[in-house]
């Protein structure tokens, strides 16, 4: 569901000076994991966590209640070493911010120029790169939410469905390695 951004303006303007320093950024909120980049969309933020997933949903990274939230990271998951399905929440704002920006990313010129197949996620401790193997729409109620995949056959076929979702590409797996 698209939440209306009904001033973009104000919205660049409140948001284009945040630090892109962990320091900096720190002394605004001490939730602050990491940061995210996908190329060639608006995607370009710090990540939040906290110990629940209702939060981030109302608040922005200073603390406000607003209706467009911030972008966070499931309180399940571990930063410190990431576990195999790291979710990152952000709202689907029409004026393309938070992940509005997303739906371009189906679009065969975006997902077809390697500069785009990678997305980069940093944490306070460590740069990291992935690469992109599967882009498709889920529900907020989805499988993807199912993130504790306990017995390792299920994991590959959870993976599988993933990939078959986006078939355009090969997708070669690497078994001890985290994906």
């Amino acid at each position: 569901d698209n939440i209306e951004d009904t001033s973009t303006t104000i919205y660049i303007n409140k948001y284009q000076n945040i630090p892109t320093t962990y320091d900096k950024l720190l002394t605004i909120n001490k939730d602050v994991v990491g940061w995210l980049k996908v190329n060639n969309t608006k995607i370009n933020y710090p990540v939040t966590q906290t110990n629940n997933n209702e939060y981030y949903l109302s608040h922005d990274i200073y603390g406000n209640q607003v209706r467009t939230g911030w972008v966070f990271m499931d309180y399940r998951n571990g930063i410190k070493e990431l576990d195999k399905n790291t979710i990152i929440y952000g709202h689907n704002l029409k004026s393309g911010y938070m992940f509005g920006d997303l739906k371009s990313t189906t679009d065969y010129s975006w997902y077809t120029n390697p500069v785009n197949q990678v997305i980069t996620f940093n944490t306070l401790d460590k740069e990291m790169k992935w690469k992109i193997f599967s882009i498709y729409r889920v529900s907020s109620s989805g499988k993807y939410v199912n993130k504790f995949v306990v017995k390792f056959h299920k994991y590959f076929e959870y993976l599988g469905l993933a990939a078959c979702r986006l078939a355009r590409q090969p997708v070669v797996w690497l078994f001890g390695i985290q994906l």
